[in-house]
């Protein structure tokens, strides 16, 4: 009998791989051939009779994305993850708009999962997944909105401290210790970069170089 369940879970991995929804291509490309730090990474993996939609196997680490079709399908959820966690895997969720809004802060969270870090993961919403409401109020969003409020902060001071250049202000935050994504040292684009995106000017940032300076 185990032997036709794994034939079943390979069957649909196949199959899941072949239909990934947008979000799931997106992170698999950051994933892929060891991207994030050297882990490597499997995407659609079989675990006994459930299929991960990410997985570390060195780090017993499963990632798993959700959209708004997993409100229908709350009992499966927690069924899958005790089911993984009973075979030792730690299991953290993402949703789909976290991915493709956030895709950088996503891969920050996975890489503290994957060096034994504290991260919230939301529970399955009967209310649904999708909804501005339910978004708002998941502990991974409000973990996104932190990290993205810190540097936007960290940028007001480094700016207020006389950076005066895109560089300047990412030689500044390197020296407070704060990482970029892959938990690598921030550069000048990467600064520019994150100053253009929809959440760093939700938190006030501005993208402009103080007047007289070339971004570089």
């Amino acid at each position: 009998m185990p032997n036709e369940v794994s034939k079943v879970s390979i069957g649909r991995a196949r199959q899941l791989r072949r239909d990934s929804t947008e979000a799931e291509k997106v992170l698999w490309r950051r994933l892929r051939g060891r991207n994030l730090a050297m882990y490597k990474f499997r995407r659609q993996h079989p675990i006994g009779p459930f299929v991960a939609d990410f997985c570390c196997e060195r780090n017993h680490l499963v990632i798993e994305l959700d959209g708004g079709h997993h409100a229908l399908q709350v009992e499966t959820d927690i069924a899958r993850s005790a089911y993984l966690n009973a075979q030792g895997y730690r299991v953290v969720r993402f949703w789909n708009n976290e991915v493709l809004s956030h895709t950088d802060t996503v891969l920050e969270l996975i890489l503290l999962a994957l060096r034994g870090g504290d991260i919230p993961s939301p529970c399955p919403s009967p209310s649904g997944r999708g909804d501005a409401q339910t978004r708002t109020s998941s502990p991974n969003r409000a973990a996104i909105e932190a990290f993205v409020r810190g540097i936007v902060v960290a940028i007001a001071a480094a700016r207020k401290d006389g950076a005066a250049t895109h560089a300047e202000i990412a030689e500044a935050l390197n020296r407070r210790g704060l990482s970029s994504r892959k938990g690598r040292a921030w550069t000048g684009v990467m600064v520019a970069k994150f100053l253009a995106s929809p959440g760093a000017r939700r938190h006030g940032a501005s993208g402009a170089v103080p007047s007289g300076a070339k971004p570089r």
